[in-house]
């Protein structure tokens, strides 16, 4: 049968996240296919809305992933993130759940580890180009909170997820460490990256400062890009975070173009978008900037927005 799409259904607001050096697909990803996922066809133009079939009652027994697409870009990052266009259908019914409308063409970014929607971890199986079917039960794809709550599925049907992955990153800086320099907080990270801060006991630095703590060796950033980046930021001294994409954004990094006004998502002043300059993909970068407060900066640099 060939599969409804239903324009303009609304993604839960993590979803609709405007976007996202590269390794081998992380072992920890479920890259086999099942019988479910093998069923599953998808045409139609890369990065548009495909046109899906599959025989409906679709069941999963187990989660499986399916390339139709193989990919000839950089294979996804253990624990990175892709921007690409999502679909997602209804096993039982084959009616969609979340495909074309205003997605066509909207890059929308996903960490592919301990994101709120497990299916992401599916798309460390790809490359960048490729088009990745997932099959799986509701509680499994998007997990059982957000399939009852968000989308009043039952967490056992099966739904089916095709992704074409357009791009991919980083999902924390992976860099050669630094020797630490003195007068600055001391870092230490947590098993996702998410930075953690312990200020010395002397003052904040008077001059804008910034400090290397991991050397990446991807490429280096220019004026006119805009970056892929994790940052957490504190006022000197503090106890809790001012701002940061590791806790309030659901772990997904954001695009900070280095020109021209912020996009509003960060706390990222000109001078410190300006400090990113000459950085290289893969680099973890601590920053200081004085002012009313100190504002303390730690940046990892996840890749070149395309």
């Amino acid at each position: 049968m060939s599969v409804r799409t239903i324009a303009g259904v609304a993604v839960a607001g993590a979803l609709l996240v405007s976007l996202t050096a590269c390794s081998t697909p992380s072992a920890d990803a479920a890259c086999t296919p099942d019988e479910a996922s093998k069923l599953v066809t998808a045409t139609g133009e890369f990065g548009a809305n495909p046109e899906v079939e599959f025989p409906t009652p679709l069941v999963a027994e187990t989660t499986g992933v399916s390339t139709l697409i193989e990919g000839d870009g950089d294979p996804v990052p253990a624990g990175g993130s892709v921007v690409g266009t999502v679909s997602i259908y209804i096993g039982e019914s084959g009616e969609a759940l979340i495909s074309g409308g205003p997605l066509v063409g909207v890059p929308i970014l996903f960490p592919t580890k301990d994101f709120l929607f497990p299916f992401t971890d599916s798309l460390q199986c790809g490359s960048v180009g490729s088009r990745i079917v997932t099959t799986g039960s509701a509680a499994d794809i998007l997990s059982s909170t957000a399939a009852e709550e968000d989308y009043q599925l039952d967490p056992e049907q099966t739904l089916v997820v095709v992704t074409d992955i357009q791009s991919a990153y980083l999902g924390r800086a992976n860099g050669a460490d630094q020797l630490a320099q003195s007068g600055m907080p001391a870092i230490a990270l947590a098993p996702s990256g998410q930075p953690g801060f312990t200020f010395p006991d002397g003052p904040a630095p008077t001059e804008f400062r910034t400090d290397v703590l991991k050397r990446g060796s991807g490429a280096e950033v220019e004026a006119d890009d805009a970056v892929v980046l994790h940052f957490s930021a504190m006022e000197w001294g503090a106890e809790t975070l001012l701002n940061s994409t590791w806790v309030g954004n659901n772990g997904i990094p954001v695009i900070v173009p280095l020109e021209g006004q912020d996009t509003g998502q960060s706390l990222l002043t000109a001078q410190v978008r300006e400090a990113m300059v000459g950085q290289t993909v893969g680099s973890q970068v601590l920053i200081a900037s004085p002012g009313d407060q100190t504002l303390v900066y730690v940046i990892d640099v996840l890749g070149i927005a395309e």
